[in-house]
């Protein structure tokens, strides 16, 4: 197991980090065809807090404590009922946000973003534009993906 300390800020802007979303429906058809890049992208919908669990901050994965514990990029997601995407510590940062290391019991790879909560009690506007900002700089993991192509040719 990887010996990582207690809630420590993370500021590499290249440092990537991994988030889960629920996929939308059957066939999994979850992904966003971006107008502009003409790329499918996540929706905005994964960077949503989870209102029933009085969510405070995103819960992410840290790509490099996975990778140094040997581990694949979407360690621990149930490809049945979610997908996986990666975005960067410079995404966030760059919209103010916060990510830290925050290991939890059985997950000591978990990180947090904060400082969403606090926008969107603030201004609900400004936190969409913020999660949809976030969903358009982030990469869909390449199991997502096949899974999702492959729900399209159904």
């Amino acid at each position: 197991m990887l010996d990582v300390p207690q809630s420590v800020m993370l500021s590499d802007p290249k440092e990537t980090l991994i988030r889960r979303g629920r996929w939308k429906s059957k066939p999994k058809t979850t992904f966003v065809l971006d107008q502009m890049t003409n790329l499918w992208r996540p929706p905005f919908a994964v960077f949503l807090l989870r209102a029933q669990r009085n969510e405070r901050s995103l819960s992410v994965n840290i790509e490099s404590s996975l990778l140094a514990s040997n581990l694949p990029p979407d360690w621990g997601v149930d490809h049945d009922n979610f997908y996986a995407i990666r975005l960067t510590v410079g995404a966030c940062v760059n919209r103010g946000l916060s990510v830290e290391r925050d290991p939890v019991e059985g997950n000591p790879y978990h990180g947090a973003i904060t400082g969403i909560v606090e926008l969107r009690d603030k201004d609900n506007d400004a936190f969409q534009s913020l999660a949809t900002d976030l969903a358009k700089e982030s990469e869909i993991l390449p199991k997502s993906f096949e899974i999702f192509a492959a729900a399209l040719k159904k």
